[in-house]
């Protein structure tokens, strides 16, 4: 049952899965502990799903006064998601990431947002701490989007959602081992809802990839959500692109083994084909963010960005499991 609003204002519930994420829990619990005591009117609801390092001990020891730590059985990150939200009493439901840390002030800026746009969910893209690894930093700058505005999706590591609206569209999909942030703002829009992206609504992500090999492995995992059974629908924009870029190395392979044609011309047209979908790429999100920054570090990324999905498509087409929670099972989204 949705709690009522005092005078207007929206009472959150501010819900947390938690797997294996001990090196973050402490900073993370007590930046939102804080932001709900200086807001005034909300909960805190911490869903560990079956930790095992250390991480229901730590939420256990921090997670203050009456809020809810609930043990669950496995499943997906969406799955958690959902029984926090079932056991929720605010009118909106605030879901942050258990590696994301957000200013004592986070809460009144996501009331001042909602009450001042039109708009169902509010949220925005994770910021980078102070020092990160060049992979982190590079990938994060070329997808930044400039302002506030209305926007298609947004990540549920920071996402607001009014409660009516979440409830109106199922929750998230627990089939969806990732990508249930994308289907659910797919889901709102075609309700008739509202996403509102608002740069002063930015957590701080901990969790970050710090070298290439990690990069690569998260992508993979990332995509696992475009290939899985219960996905449907056409294939989104990064699929095609991967299907065009596989199409493309494919003919550059086949030209490396035609012997008739000089071996410096093959070499140039190959690399030329193998490495046109990344430049596209590279070129398209320098057009929209009108910046080129570090063109060879975001080409670099961008093909290793490619080969993750290809690497996640092939896996699907074998039926092979991924671990529960990502990587080396020790994240969900971050």
């Amino acid at each position: 049952m949705t709690a009522p609003e005092a005078g207007g204002r929206p009472r959150f519930s501010v819900v947390v899965p938690v797997y294996n994420k001990a090196p973050f829990l402490r900073e993370v619990i007590g930046s939102l502990a804080a932001a709900i005591r200086a807001y005034g009117d909300g909960e805190l609801i911490a869903v560990d799903h079956e930790s095992t390092d250390g991480s229901s001990e730590i939420l256990a020891s921090v997670v203050p006064g009456p809020n809810i730590v609930l043990r669950a059985a496995r499943g997906t990150i969406a799955a958690a998601r959902n029984q926090g939200a079932a056991l929720a009493g605010g009118s909106h439901l605030c879901f942050v990431d258990a590696d994301c840390v957000v200013p004592v002030e986070y809460l009144s800026r996501v009331a001042e947002v909602l009450g001042t746009v039109s708009a169902e969910a509010v949220g925005c893209r994770v910021r980078l701490p102070a020092e990160v690894s060049w992979v982190a930093e590079v990938w994060d700058r070329i997808h930044a989007l400039g302002g506030d505005g209305y926007r298609l999706w947004l990540s549920a590591a920071s996402i607001t959602v009014e409660r009516r609206a979440f409830e109106c569209v199922g929750g998230f999909n627990e089939a969806m081992e990732t990508q249930e942030d994308v289907e659910l703002c797919s889901h709102l829009r075609h309700a008739g809802f509202r996403i509102w992206e608002s740069h002063q609504l930015a957590a701080t992500h901990l969790d970050n990839p710090e070298t290439l090999r990690s990069f690569l492995r998260k992508e993979a995992w990332r995509a696992r959500g475009a290939f899985g059974r219960n996905v449907a629908g056409s294939p989104d924009r990064p699929t095609l692109a991967m299907y065009l870029h596989l199409a493309l190395v494919g003919v550059a392979v086949a030209l490396m083994l035609a012997l008739s044609v000089p071996m410096a011309v093959r070499c140039l047209a190959a690399l030329a084909l193998a490495f046109s979908v990344p430049i596209g790429s590279v070129a398209f999100r320098a057009w929209r963010n009108r910046q080129l920054y570090r063109p060879f570090a975001a080409l670099v990324l961008y093909q290793a960005y490619y080969l993750a999905r290809l690497a996640a498509f092939v896996r699907s087409l074998a039926g092979r499991d991924w671990p529960r929670f990502g990587p080396r099972e020790k994240q969900w989204t971050g």
